[in-house]
């Protein structure tokens, strides 16, 4: 059993390394990455968080194509925004793996760290997601 948390872009890395091919010279920069020491050692934390963004689909927001919500998870906490950046929310994973309680005011510290790092991902991976995210 792998207690760290994984993502579908983690699957690309992972079978490369299996096959014992390396990244090509030209691959831009990846969002997953190689979790075969993780299915050997399962006392092992991954490396890089993981990030998300995709439109915002309208459960607890309205609906709206033109916008992006974003998400970052590492560690014990998962940063989360889902109105484009205007607001975020900061669950602890370890104590609240439902995301019930958004503990963002009793880790400002945490939120502005992680939303900087969410902020530089998005201008590595995806130079025009900034244009959708408030400042």
């Amino acid at each position: 059993v792998i207690s760290a948390p994984l993502s579908t872009s983690d699957i690309y890395p992972t079978l490369l390394a299996a096959a014992g091919i390396p990244l090509p010279s030209a691959q831009a920069k990846l969002d997953g990455e190689n979790i075969l020491p993780l299915l050997t050692d399962p006392q092992l934390q991954r490396q890089s968080p993981i990030f998300f963004q995709s439109p915002i689909r309208g459960v607890k927001y309205e609906a709206d194509s033109s916008q992006l919500q974003y998400a970052m998870s590492v560690q014990r906490f998962k940063l989360f925004s889902g109105d484009a950046g205007r607001s975020w929310q900061l669950y602890d994973l370890q104590d609240d793996p439902a995301e019930s309680r958004d503990v963002s005011t009793d880790f400002p510290d945490i939120v502005e760290a992680m939303r900087t790092e969410l902020l530089n991902w998005t201008k590595e991976t995806r130079r025009d997601a900034q244009r959708h995210l408030a400042p």
